[in-house]
């Protein structure tokens, strides 16, 4: 079977793009399937390409690119394409992978629906109108075969859906060193950070722990990463004078991140996902965290940890981390058993080859 990967990105930094590397799994698991699969990337990272693309006749696929597109599809059984903008470009792209071959599958991906809501500022609103004008001609031409959603939808945007969970390539996470201190807590928070990760509520929560009479148990805050929330984070551990206790580690991979795993104590999943208008998300980072063995702490549901053992969670509104939780928590967690029961439970559940064969299975359709 032959098929083609379609990825835009605005990052081309794929060691440190958490997005990126989730991508390179599917393919990853496309090959262990035994796939020819060919994979193209678009990479838009200028200021310019993020203003052009939201220009009313500009869009994210350039005419060369649909053309190559178009001739490597007349022998593709399948296209799959990571969503970006579905903008006149990407009805472009379909229409001209439908005519190269009419008989190719393509699949696109929606890593977050719904998602108009998280699109709330001033400058998104021409992506908005975009989406709004080509989706529903999508569907009326017949040109998606699937949409592939995290969610419950058997039909989104008037098209069918193969419904998946949020994977990873489980061998690509080594298992971590409990290296941790006994008398302290180490919080890990890995992301392109972003007010839904709700990193504030912990950070306060920090503020409020150190102002009580007893703790005994100092606690630190490792975030790791950059992003939209940087400098907001950063003001917010200068105003509670948490210098010392919060520390912003940048941009980590390889073995430097390994090395922050190691000493961690516990994971910090996403806290702030009601931002976005969600009460559910099936969160790639607390599928990481599963692989790598390291217990975490999460608001809002995700089915696979909601009572999970090594999973601590909190409630989905804005209030401050109860830290004191958290640490009588971790006094009670044998992390050895830990890490090998999480990451044998994450290759049982969230390998991308269980659901690579749940697609191919609908392309032989």
């Amino acid at each position: 079977m032959k098929g083609i990967y379609i990825f835009a990105t605005n990052d081309r930094d794929y060691k440190a793009n958490g997005e990126a590397k989730k991508v390179l799994s599917q393919v990853k698991a496309f090959k262990k399937a035994g796939v020819e699969i060919e994979f193209l990337d678009i990479i838009l990272d200028k200021k310019i390409d993020k203003l052009l693309y939201r220009l009313p006749f500009n869009g994210v696929y350039s005419n060369s690119f649909i053309e190559k597109c178009s001739t490597l599809s007349k022998n593709a059984d399948f296209v799959f394409i990571r969503k970006n903008i579905f903008d006149n470009t990407y009805y472009k792209l379909l229409k001209a992978i439908k005519n190269a071959n009419p008989s190719t599958k393509i699949i696109v991906e929606i890593p977050t629906y719904p998602y108009f809501q998280e699109w709330n500022r001033l400058i998104d609103k021409p992506l908005i109108w975009k989406e709004k004008r080509v989706l529903p001609k999508v569907a009326k031409n017949h040109l998606v075969d699937y949409y592939l959603v995290l969610t419950d939808d058997e039909e989104v945007f008037g098209i069918k859906t193969i419904k998946f969970d949020n994977c990873i390539d489980v061998d690509d996470y080594i298992p971590k060193l409990n290296l941790q201190k006994s008398d302290e807590v180490h919080l890990l928070g890995v992301a392109l950070l972003a007010n839904w990760h709700g990193y504030d509520r912990v950070i306060k929560g920090i503020s409020d722990y150190y102002k009580e009479a007893l703790n005994n148990t100092k606690v630190f805050f490792h975030i790791v990463g950059d992003g939209p929330e940087y400098s907001n984070l950063r003001s917010l551990v200068k105003q509670y004078n948490l210098e010392n206790y919060v520390l912003f580690e940048g941009k980590q991979h390889g073995e430097n991140l390994n090395d922050l795993f190691n000493i961690c104590t516990i994971g910090v999943g996403s806290l702030g996902i009601h931002r976005k208008g969600l009460t559910n998300a099936r969160s790639l980072k607390n599928r990481e965290y599963c692989a790598r063995g390291i217990p975490f702490i999460k608001a809002g549901g995700d089915a696979p940890f909601d009572n999970y053992e090594y999973c601590l969670s909190f409630a989905d509104n804005d209030d401050p981390i109860d830290i004191s939780k958290i640490v009588r928590w971790a006094e009670k967690i044998d992390f050895k058993k830990a890490t090998n029961d999480m990451h044998d439970y994450a290759i049982c559940n969230f390998d991308w080859c269980k659901y690579i064969k749940e697609i191919l299975l609908k392309v032989e359709q």
